[in-house]
């Protein structure tokens, strides 16, 4: 294949996925870690997106079903929360904080993207960039009775991606 046989929207596929395949072989080799395949897949996408190519990459969504918004049970507050994928884990500590500084006790945090929950989920650690933000998410939400951590499609969280896309145009 030659290169510049591509069209630019392929090119930019094309180089995003070197620099993140480049980016996991490092890892390996320098850490002994492998980041996952669908981490992969979303980062790519999402920094895709965040540039703001009107690239769609279909093949990389996750597999999971779509879903709507729906309320929380009673006596539990939702939070969801949506920003680019570098502060992606920056958000969800801001709406830990702010959750308890509002002094709710009971709390669901959903986002859109799956390696953040994933990774604030987990009962191990990692050497991602973002784990010190992670660590520190794991600290705050001790100040919660209970806090749980769901991944939900765009489609569920439209409003928060809507705040966010706004949020970052001004």
């Amino acid at each position: 294949m030659a290169f510049c046989n591509f069209n630019e929207q392929q090119k930019i596929v094309m180089m995003v996925t070197f620099w993140v395949v480049w980016y996991s072989r490092n890892k390996l080799v320098h850490e002994r870690i492998l980041p996952s395949v669908p981490d992969s897949l979303s980062f790519i996408q999402a920094f895709i997106r965040e540039c703001g190519s009107p690239i769609s990459l279909v093949a990389v969504e996750p597999t999971l079903p779509c879903s709507k918004w729906s309320a929380s049970a009673l006596n539990i507050v939702k939070n969801n929360f949506d920003a680019a994928f570098d502060v992606q884990s920056l958000a969800c500590l801001q709406a830990v904080i702010f959750a308890i500084e509002l002094g709710f006790r009971n709390v669901v945090f959903e986002d859109d993207s799956l390696a953040v929950i994933k990774r604030v989920s987990a009962s191990s650690s990692d050497y991602y960039v973002i784990s010190p933000i992670v660590n520190d998410i794991r600290e705050v939400v001790k100040g919660l009775e209970s806090a749980d951590f769901n991944f939900v499609h765009r489609e569920g969280n439209n409003a928060a991606h809507a705040l966010a896309r706004s949020r970052s145009r001004r």
